[in-house]
């Protein structure tokens, strides 16, 4: 690889690191996880296959370690277990990078637009379907802050706002791919563009019909299961839920 090109896939690796990890995580900056994506798919189809796996794995893997200090520390997981949690989401990552890039080279460019959003989504829904955590780690949560967005779950369930950020990554890195004709990257900026006008006003106009309210009913959720959760102890769990509640 020439210096050139290994410079571009160190900043472009850093660079969506960087973004996961301040992106996601217990304390997300929401706009960041809208433009994670973009630098790898950008420079996807000028790369190998293989190079192309291992920077999107290591760029989504260290990431992730914005939560190693609360799944060790916090929860108390081994740290086999906690490697292999992010190491499973890293390789799905890359494989759906890669499976743009397939898009990318000689697919129509809207569909390799729309490829990640579909994508990802039906990897967190079966995840949602067979893990004992359910929706655990889906990126729809980090988007709990912009509310107009979030309104789109009245009608998708969460699935629709991760892919709703991923539609613009998507077809952002497409577009900056260089790949494609003018009419098909005309295409792809305006099918991104009425689609996210659409979930930002049905948002926008829900929000104003269903105004905040001045008071909040508060549950209290139990597990239903008779073994503990969490082994530390009792003073070790109340600092924890402290956490949460914080």
């Amino acid at each position: 690889m020439k210096s050139s090109k290994l410079l571009l896939v160190i900043v472009a690796g850093m660079t969506t690191a960087a973004l996961v990890y301040f992106g996601t995580g217990l304390h997300p900056t929401w706009p960041l996880v809208w433009f994670a994506l973009i630098p790898i798919i950008a420079i996807a189809p000028q790369l190998r296959v293989s190079h192309v796996f291992a920077l999107g794995t290591m760029a989504w893997f260290f990431g992730q370690t914005n939560l190693w200090k609360h799944l060790a520390y916090g929860i108390g997981l081994p740290w086999p277990l906690i490697v292999v949690s992010f190491l499973i989401p890293a390789i799905v990552f890359a494989l759906g990078v890669l499976f743009v890039r397939s898009f990318l080279r000689r697919g129509p460019l809207l569909l390799a637009a729309i490829a990640f959003p579909f994508y990802w989504v039906s990897y967190e829904f079966l995840t949602a379907s067979v893990s004992p955590h359910s929706t655990y780690g889906n990126l729809a949560y980090t988007q709990m802050n912009c509310l107009p967005l979030i309104q789109i779950a009245s009608l998708t369930g969460i699935w629709g706002i991760s892919f709703a950020v991923f539609l613009f990554a998507g077809a952002t890195g497409a577009l900056l791919s260089g790949a494609g004709n003018q009419q098909q990257r005309r295409m792809v900026a305006m099918v991104t563009a009425v689609v996210l006008c659409a979930v930002f006003l049905f948002g926008a106009s829900r929000l104003r019909s269903n105004p905040p309210a001045r008071s909040l009913a508060v549950t209290l959720i139990a597990k239903d299961v008779p073994m503990s959760l969490y082994l530390g102890s009792e003073q070790q769990t109340l600092e924890l839920l402290r956490e949460y509640a914080d």
